[in-house]
């Protein structure tokens, strides 16, 4: 069974409309729609949620549709990624602000020394790879999509699910929404 499927299997076991479990995980009646048609997945935090609610093990949720599971599974992973991108910035500012305040230190203290100048020429190297490093990493959309990525959009595609494709290659990619919209439809119909 399905995702959506499952989602239509709970709510009606338990009596509730569109409307009753939209307003029970905060969400509008369409987005319950959405996840009922397949249009779309509830993200990973309202799954747990619905699966605590209900009672119904989200590990049978999850591994019944395996697309669902992919898509899910590469969009952690791209997140992953960028975390780790942000991290390591920042790991390289911080310690160049640390030879920075060294460098203030020692130049109070010793005003004239070939130390101080070579410490004052380390954090500015220092600085400058971040700065760069933070450049290359800002979100600069690749755009280029993963063959890996052009399957599973596709895949998505195929089951009608136009909007978690696009989240895909927005994530991917680093694109905007009119250009990922743009590369799904180029990727679906090749």
């Amino acid at each position: 069974m399905k995702l959506g499927q499952t989602i239509v299997q709970i709510r009606k076991e338990h009596g509730l409309t569109q409307e009753d479990l939209a307003k029970e995980f905060n969400v509008t009646r369409q987005t319950v729609s959405n996840w009922e048609n397949e249009k779309s997945y509830p993200d990973l935090f309202t799954l747990v949620k619905i699966s605590d609610t209900y009672h119904y093990s989200l590990d049978r949720m999850l591994k019944e549709d395996i697309d669902m599971t992919e898509a899910m599974n590469r969009s952690i992973q791209l997140g992953n990624e960028a975390k780790n991108n942000r991290k390591r910035n920042l790991c390289i500012g911080l310690v160049g602000c640390l030879f920075c305040l060294l460098m203030v230190v020692l130049s109070i203290v010793e005003s004239s020394g070939t130390l101080t100048v070579i410490l004052w020429m380390v954090a500015m190297l220092i600085n400058v790879f971040s700065i760069i490093s933070s450049i290359k990493t800002a979100r600069q959309p690749r755009k280029t999509l993963s063959a890996d990525d052009a399957v599973l959009a596709k895949q998505l595609m195929d089951k009608g699910m136009k909007t978690e494709a696009i989240k895909l290659v927005r994530k991917s990619t680093g694109l905007g929404l009119a250009e990922a919209k743009d590369l799904v439809d180029k990727t679906y119909h090749q």
